[in-house]
């Protein structure tokens, strides 16, 4: 069991971010006593194509774990599910419970924290297929910090979490 939900924290530090960044020497997240620590802005992807092939997750000592989806936010602002190729889409949010990760968990590659958990349930428009609710839980990294810069941008803060789906 402690194996199972340290998995959010082995990942982060063992594993390059899986996305496709614009600054590409932000994918290392080093160690937890010598972190990859940069500008929040250095960690966002490249927009017109930000995730890398489909591939399984590898790590040691478990076999290779399924590629299922994408997670992403759509032009509102709104949490999506993409897995149509395994179990449909979850998309428009109708109810949304945070819950403060606690207080032993990863800071993160940044060390800002770990973002909150949450309970997302689907608000009944159609938008989703095949799911009604999402739960984000054992976090690691990922709670926001303050802009250290002003003026346009996006920035990002490197997080892994254990997603349950419900369809």
């Amino acid at each position: 069991m402690a194996a199972f939900n340290a998995l959010p924290t082995t990942i982060l530090w063992s594993q390059p971010l899986p996305l496709n960044l614009q600054n590409s020497s932000a994918a290392a997240s080093g160690t937890p006593s010598d972190p990859n620590v940069m500008p929040e802005s250095a960690y966002g992807a490249v927009l017109d194509n930000p995730f890398p092939d489909a591939a399984p997750l590898v790590l040691e000592g478990l076999d290779p774990i399924a590629y299922l989806g994408h997670h992403y936010f759509d032009s509102l602002n709104g949490p999506t599910f993409d897995l149509r190729d395994s179990h449909g889409i979850f998309g428009r949010v109708g109810n949304k419970v945070a819950v403060p990760a606690p207080s032993g968990a990863d800071l993160g590659v940044l060390g800002t924290g770990a973002v909150d958990w949450l309970r997302l349930s689907d608000d009944g428009t159609g938008v989703s297929d095949g799911m009604w609710g999402v739960f984000r839980v054992i976090t690691a990294g990922g709670a926001a910090q303050a802009c250290a810069e002003s003026g346009e941008g996006s920035g990002s803060v490197p997080y892994t979490a254990m997603y349950w789906i419900f369809g």
